[in-house]
Formats: structure tokens, C-alpha cells, sequence
């Protein structure tokens, strides 16, 4: 709960000092991202309303103190526009107080329904976006039906994925524009269909339907918040990613840890020895995979704290350098290490740590760096493959082409270049920036040069 607190006012001290200046994005606390904030945030209400009936002694002091919380949160997610939040509170408000007025419950309800639904229209594009997403993970979901395509296999297959939908269909100018390379499907239903399977997805769906059916014992209704909270991280997931932050996989595991002490005789087995058993080998099971995770956890926070170092600081490659035996097999944390060495001038160690990110993070980013580093080094050929992979990733950028276009021209592939750089020209731009008007202008005086 202090986390909770503590992770609001980190958000608000941001809001307060940067004003309009700072993107909601950024408003993140400790998270990669203002979504899994606001998921943290969300899960959180029904977790800091347990505590605020039961441990306080003034009860009317605790639910006050509780309300002052859950209004600055709601406040917190209209000013991120977090619509997936808005709507896990709805059903976990339905959940926790059906007992309550149904006029006021009614009135609650339909406030946060219309908060949703206007943030839904003020993030059309995104809506419109991750149907995208979504549709090209389901599609291929099937191509590995039963078993799917591997834990993690999302962040590496998606982009290749993605390159081939483009090249093999005719889609609308929206459709390109709206196209990036997302690390998560932003569900993670379809995630865990696409890399485990049906098979996985029912064991997943299996293990939540008998937390669910979980129910508390005599005057103790502690089941019935963790459920709560269990459902909020679920509706979420429709529309985020919690199950990628490493401190909401930790809740998640203490929340079917803390429900598995209240498991019944009559909910699994017929023998209360068997059912015993059954609690004690979940909760170690959790212990240990929690342990973990914090290790994980800490690894990562120390990853984060080295991008704000300035590079030409020893501090940064220090810290990559102690992440480095827990990160090894991730591949963001490889992109982001390699990209250290680079700009410290050690293109060597540099280009094997993106090459060996390649096996698990095939991202535009990393890509347009390998082609960059390469063309630094005067190896065109590696450098033409890297641009055209990333043009094909995201065929809305502007950077790959523009680079594209100058390998061409030192290879003394004419022809190829003047293609393509009339293809800059017509690009319709979607957000303006000083950047992209030289890359127009260059491919305009390279095509009025070339003119036979």
C-alpha cells in the first residue's frame, strides 16, 4: 500500500513540476509506461480499501482516508486517458459492493462507463491501431494452434509478421500511418494464445476460474477483495500488458498465493490432507517465483537508473555491466547495452551485443541501429539488408528509406535511388517535424540532380 502511495505522489511531483511539457506517456512512475501505472493503481483500490476497513480503528476515519486515495487516482486516470483502468474499476466496484444502493451503485457506474467511452473517442487512432495489432497476432496465432509459438516469441515474430501483411496486402494510407512495432499485442489473452497455444490459454483460464471460486471463511472477506484485485488485473489485461512489468507479475503471484490459503476441501479434492497440500506447494511455488522476480525487478530498476546517466559516464557501463548475468537473454536490455558501447566509440563489443540481441528483440530500433553502425563502417551490403528490413517493419518512417537511398548512391545503384527517394516524396507525414523536412528536401535535390 505504501508503494501505492508512494508511486501516486511520484506521478503528481512529475504533473506539478513539468506541467503540459511532460507527454502523459511519460507520467510513469517506476513503470515503462503511464498504462502500467495505472494498472498498478487500479489493482491497488480494492487491496487499500481491505486495509482501510479492517486494520484502522476509526473506520470512518479509514474509509475518508480511502476516499481521498480513490479520487486522486480517478483524477490521475483521466489525465492519462487510461481507459482500460477506468473500465477495471467499473466491474471491480460491481464485485466488491453489490450490496450496495442500486441507485448510487447505478449512478457510479454509469459515470465511469462515460469516462471511458469519451477517452475511447479521444484515442481513436490508438483504438483503431491496436485492432491492428490484434488482428495480424490472431491470425497467425493459428498457424501453431495447440501448443503455440513459444514463451516470448511475440516480440520477436510480430515485426517479420507485420513486414509480410504489408507486402502481401493492399492497405489503406490510415493503415500504414497508424502502423508501428509494438513488444506486446496489448492483450494478454492474445499473447498467451499466440505463444502458448489453446492449450496454454486453457490452463491460464483454468487456474483464475478456481481462484475465483475461492471463497472466504466465516467473518473474514479477504478473499473477496484479492478477487477484486484479481479481476481488475484481468480487465486490464484486455488492454494492456501487466503480465510484462515484473512487479504486477509479482502481485498477481501473491494474490493466487494469499487465495490458495483459503482453498476448501470441497473446491479441489474430497480430502482435506490432499487439499492442505495442494495450498503449501502453491504458496512455496509462488515464494520462489516471487524471489525471482524481485531479483529480476531490482536488476531492471538498475537498468533504468543507467539511461539516465550521461554516457561518457563510467556509472552507466558499470551498472550494464552488474545487470548483465540477470538480463543476459533480454533483448531490449542487449539493444540498450550495445547502444551504450556505440556511442562510446566501441563498435566492436557494441555490434556484438546487437547481434546477439537479434535472437529475442526483432525491433525496428534495433535494426535501424545495426544499419547505421554498418554504414558508419563503410559495409553496404550489411547496412542495404538492415534498412530495407526496418523500411518494411514500419513502412511510415521516413529514417530507413532516407538512409536506404544514400547506400544506394555510394553502391552507384542509381536507378534504385531515385525510386525510392520519389517514394520519400510522396509519403504522407504523420507527425510534422524539422527531421523529416530534410529528408524531403534531400530526396527533392537528389531526384532535380538526377533529372535525364
Amino acid at each position: 500500500m505504501l508503494l501505492s502511495v508512494f508511486e501516486l505522489c511520484k506521478a503528481y511531483i512529475d504533473i506539478l513540476n513539468f506541467g503540459k511539457s511532460l507527454p502523459r506517456e511519460k507520467i510513469s512512475g517506476d513503470f515503462t509506461n503511464s498504462n502500467l501505472l495505472a494498472c498498478f493503481l487500479s489493482v491497488t483500490l480494492p487491496l487499500a480499501y481491505y486495509v482501510s476497513i479492517t486494520f484502522l480503528k476509526k473506520k470512518i476515519f479509514g474509509k475518508m482516508l480511502f476516499a481521498c486515495y480513490a479520487v486522486l487516482v480517478l483524477i490521475l486516470f483521466i489525465i492519462l486517458q487510461s481507459r482500460g483502468a477506468l473500465l477495471s474499476i467499473i466491474v471491480g466496484v460491481i464485485f466488491i459492493l453489490p450490496t450496495l444502493k442500486r441507485t448510487i451503485l447505478l449512478v457510479l457506474v454509469s459515470l465511469l462507463l462515460l469516462l471511458s467511452i469519451a477517452l475511447l473517442y479521444l484515442k481513436y487512432n490508438s483504438v483503431l491501431g491496436r485492432l491492428l495489432i490484434w488482428k495480424i497476432t490472431l491470425l497467425h496465432s493459428f498457424d501453431s494452434f495447440f501448443i503455440g509459438h513459444g514463451t516470448g516469441s511475440f516480440n520477436y515474430l510480430y515485426p517479420s509478421l507485420q513486414a509480410n501483411y504489408f507486402m502481401q496486402n493492399k492497405v489503406s494510407e490510415q493503415t500504414v500511418r497508424l502502423a508501428d512495432i509494438p513488444q506486446v499485442p496489448f492483450n494478454e489473452f492474445i499473447n498467451f494464445f499466440f505463444e502458448n497455444g489453446f492449450i496454454g490459454l486453457m490452463i491460464f483460464c483454468g487456474v483464475v476460474y478456481i481462484a475465483l471460486k475461492i471463497r472466504g471463511t466465516g467473518e473474514n472477506h479477504l478473499p473477496v477483495f484479492l478477487k477484486a484485485a484479481l479481476i481488475i488485473i484481468l480487465i486490464n489485461s484486455f488492454f494492456s500488458y501487466p503480465f510484462h512489468a515484473t512487479l504486477l507479475l509479482m502481485i498477481l503471484f501473491f494474490i493466487i498465493a494469499a487465495l490458495s490459503s483459503f482453498i476448501r476441501t470441497r473446491v479441489i479434492t474430497t480430502n482435506q490432507i490432499v487439499s492442505k497440500l495442494i495450498s503449501v506447494l502453491i504458496c512455496v511455488a509462488c515464494s520462489f517465483v516471487l524471489m525471482y522476480l524481485y531479483k529480476e525487478q531490482d536488476a531492471v530498476r538498475q537498468w533504468r537508473n543507467a539511461s539516465f546517466v550521461f554516457t561518457e559516464d563510467e556509472d552507466a557501463e558499470n551498472i550494464m555491466r552488474n545487470s548483465f548475468p540477470v538480463l543476459k537473454n533480454r533483448g531490449q536490455f542487449l539493444y540498450n547495452y550495445g547502444s551504450l558501447y556505440i556511442e562510446k566509440g566501441k563498435i566492436e563489443e557494441g555490434l556484438q551485443l546487437l547481434e546477439k540481441a537479434r535472437d529475442n528483440y526483432n525491433q525496428y530500433d534495433l535494426y535501424l541501429l545495426l544499419g547505421y553502425t554498418y554504414e558508419k563502417l563503410n559495409n553496404l551490403k550489411k547496412a542495404e539488408e538492415y534498412f530495407t528490413y526496418a523500411s518494411y517493419m514500419i513502412p511510415n518512417r521516413f529514417a530507413p528509406k532516407y538512409h536506404l537511398v544514400k547506400v544506394y548512391i555510394s553502391e552507384g545503384k542509381i536507378e534504385e535511388a531515385k525510386q525510392l527517394a520519389n517514394e520519400i516524396m510522396s509519403m504522407p507525414i504523420k507527425i510534422p517535424s524539422a527531421k523529416i523536412n530534410f529528408i524531403k528536401q534531400k530526396a527533392q535535390d537528389f531526384i532535380i540532380n538526377n533529372i535525364k
